[in-house]
């Protein structure tokens, strides 16, 4: 049995242009500049802010409202999930987990049809650490952290975890950070380029 842990937003379900979109309206700023605001926000862990999302540490208040825009414009442009990765996931002997700093609000109707089975889901209202939500999953499994395997976009989920589970993380290069990105905090042999990377050997 194998014991995988997903990031949603980038990895599992593909919601980058709703979030450049949301960005662009929340922040009144055009479409390159929220690329990258989208993108830079990712850099480093952001477990210790007061206010945990908000490009520009905005009140609580405006992180609720930022929380309800984005998953409005989820909703609005229906996005989905990505159905190659869940073929994949779907013949291989394991259990699955997601541990997102989004919110279940539209992870949660994305997975509505899904034919794999993520359980469980921790969103943000969970903990605001990734860490912290994974041991939260081995402890729901009852397995050690040693005998997971983590699959995120992102190089603020990288150094946030790169003490834990080094040799245990895979770096997703069609998500939030591209390979070059990636390549900057992870080994090039922990990067999937694809998802039929999935398959390998030294994976599943």
């Amino acid at each position: 049995m194998k014991y995988y842990i997903f990031d949603f937003d980038g990895v599992v379900g593909d919601t980058y242009s709703s979030a450049v979109e949301t960005n662009m309206g929340f922040y009144k700023i055009d479409e390159e500049q929220s690329n990258k605001v989208t993108k830079d926000f990712f850099n480093k862990p952001r477990v210790n802010s007061s206010s945990d999302q908000g490009i520009f540490n905005k009140s609580v208040k405006n992180l609720e409202d930022y929380n309800e825009l984005y998953i409005r414009t989820i909703l609005k442009n229906k996005a989905t999930i990505f159905k190659d990765l869940i073929e994949i996931l779907d013949v291989i002997d394991a259990k699955y987990a997601i541990v997102s700093s989004g919110h279940k609000g539209y992870i949660s109707p994305m997975l509505e049809n899904c034919k794999v089975v993520f359980d469980p889901v921790l969103d943000v209202n969970d903990d605001r650490s990734k860490l912290k939500k994974i041991k939260k999953v081995c402890e729901f499994w009852d397995i050690d952290i040693a005998q997971i395997k983590f699959f995120t976009d992102t190089t603020s989920d990288i150094i946030e975890l790169e003490n834990y589970i080094p040799n245990q993380m895979y770096g997703c290069t069609w998500g939030y950070h591209k390979k070059e990105k990636l390549k900057s905090v992870l080994n090039e042999n922990f990067l999937l380029d694809k998802f039929e990377d999935g398959t390998s050997p030294n994976l599943v």
